[in-house]
């Protein structure tokens, strides 16, 4: 945990957290927390470093599944209409 003096919105935290993570790759998630006075806090920006490698025992995320695409079926040559309609 670091505390700093010098972050005051939204946008000093993103800017800092995207420089931190530009050096320290093994930086998973960075939060930024406001304090007041009287010691309650409240969530003022959050990052996940997308290019931080898995901890270890987690997966890496797998890419989503690709549908597969349905084939149509096959038409029927005229010999197969004509045997069916005959019962053979």
């Amino acid at each position: 945990m670091v505390m700093a003096n010098d972050i005051h919105d939204k946008n000093d935290a993103k800017a800092d957290a995207l420089r931190r993570c530009k050096t320290d790759r093994n930086l998973a998630r960075i939060a930024y927390y406001r304090i007041n006075d009287a010691g309650d806090f409240k969530m003022l920006y959050s990052h996940k470093n997308e290019n931080a490698p898995p901890a270890p025992g987690e997966e890496p995320e797998a890419a989503p599944a690709k549908k597969k695409k349905r084939k149509k079926p096959r038409k029927k040559t005229r010999w197969e209409k004509i045997k069916a309609l005959f019962g053979a």
